[in-house]
């Protein structure tokens, strides 16, 4: 007999147990990907729930922006009735001073009453360039408030988790 067949041989115990050690591998592969997959849809809610956030955040500025401009547009609206309704009271009793004075049909009370609607239109056109500054302040804020928004935005978009 020659050399090789004197030798005994031992079994080869990896070829034997490849196909077990295939499956462990497999699992642990599965479950490694499984575990990756889960942490991938947390990051996922994560992000989900700060862009909601975010948003949120968008809209109370918009809001809040919005609900300061009506409420000084409405004060300006307020402002503006009283003082119309000062101006007729200040000609009623301008024209009843004069007439009590007797000077009911002179030229006196058209200049009284000239005088008083100077006033009113001197006082319209403050009204009308409160609501120009109002309005410019709107856009002003509305501009600040889409530069915020961008931000918020892309502070957002680059914390998107990134699936490999």
């Amino acid at each position: 007999m020659g050399f090789f067949s004197s030798q005994i041989t031992k079994p080869n115990f990896d070829y034997i147990s490849m196909p077990y050690q295939t499956q462990v591998a497999q699992a642990n592969f599965e479950g490694q990907v499984q575990a990756f997959q889960s942490y991938m849809d947390q990051l996922r809610d994560q992000y989900d729930e700060y862009r909601k956030m975010a948003e949120a955040t968008i809209a109370g500025l918009k809001g809040s922006a919005d609900d300061a401009y009506k409420s000084a547009k409405s004060r300006i609206d307020r402002d503006q009735e009283e003082f119309n309704v000062n101006a007729d009271e200040a000609k009623v009793r301008t024209t009843a001073d004069a007439r009590f004075r007797g000077l009911g049909s002179s030229t006196i009370v058209n200049q009284l009453q000239d005088a008083v609607e100077d006033r009113r239109q001197e006082g319209l056109e403050s009204f009308s360039q409160r609501r120009m500054d109002l309005d410019a302040k709107k856009e002003e804020m509305d501009r600040a408030i889409e530069s915020q928004a961008f931000a918020i935005r892309e502070r957002v978009n680059r914390s998107e988790p990134i699936m490999l």
